[in-house]
């Protein structure tokens, strides 16, 4: 046996697609890409057959600039321009039990709002 490290096998089941997107090559990302979703699916499995059919349904319609609604990994994602909630928690002298104060809009430092 060689000390050589063993290149890691490739494991089946379901990927992310930052993992697609790293396995695909370009030229079969170009071909998917102009396929209808159904042939694009069948190039991604025979080319990847360790790549379950519904990540390659997920990079495929990412690859024409659209969203699986079957997909797990979808994350509502807040808009960039959304504004921070700012909650500030204060503390009762007497008793030490947290109260939770919103900040005054615009304040720059944060203030604690009523």
């Amino acid at each position: 046996m060689s000390d050589e490290p063993q290149k890691p096998k490739p494991r089946g089941g379901p990927r992310t697609l930052h993992e697609m997107r790293a396995a695909v090559s370009a030229r079969h990302k170009i071909v998917a890409s102009g396929k209808p979703l159904d042939e694009a699916i069948a190039l991604l499995r025979e080319h990847y057959p360790t790549v379950d059919e519904a990540s390659c349904r997920a990079f495929a319609l990412w690859l024409k600039g659209e969203e699986d609604e079957l997909s797990p990994s979808r994350v509502p994602r807040e808009p960039k321009d959304a504004p921070l909630e700012r909650i500030h928690v204060a503390h009762d002298p007497a008793t030490g039990d947290p109260r939770f104060l919103n900040t005054v809009p615009g304040s720059i430092p944060p203030r604690p709002g009523t």
